[in-house]
């Protein structure tokens, strides 16, 4: 297991990539009309730009075992 396991950045880059796609292709599909036109033109835009906050996330989430 300890060959196979990626390193942290890794591990980050990897989760960040697929909080993205989640996030474009499912979350910003289903954004509600009441947050507007503009949530909705924009949201995968705001997806990209907020890489760094969800880097930081997964980082205090996650826990090596």
């Amino acid at each position: 297991m300890a060959a196979t396991n990626p390193s942290l950045s890794a591990y980050e880059a990897y989760a960040v990539q697929r909080l993205t796609e989640y996030l474009k292709s499912d979350v910003c599909s289903q954004v509600p009309e009441a947050f507007g036109d503009f949530l909705q033109r924009n949201c995968a835009k705001i997806v990209d730009s907020s890489q760094e906050q969800m880097r930081l996330i997964v980082t205090q989430a996650t826990q090596q075992q």
